[in-house]
């Protein structure tokens, strides 16, 4: 599947319960596995962003659910 992509360590964000939720990808998923309750198919064509927020809960999404993070400046 052609798209964006992101690496590890990548601080991003997307939609969640209404809001926006902002965090870092922690893994690339090449293969069906689970975070949390939640179960996720992925392959090396649609890969899955296991992304952590900064309150350390995790998800899976589609590389188009996510956004680069706008990094805030001191």
């Amino acid at each position: 599947m052609a798209g964006e992509t992101f690496q590890i360590g990548e601080r991003v964000s997307w939609q969640s319960g209404g809001r926006m939720a902002v965090g870092r990808v922690v893994r690339v998923a090449t293969e069906s596995g689970r975070v949390g309750d939640f179960v996720y198919n992925a392959s090396k064509e649609d890969p899955r962003y296991i992304v952590e927020t900064d309150e350390g809960r995790r998800g899976a999404h589609r590389a188009e659910a996510l956004s680069r993070a706008q990094t805030q400046r001191a």
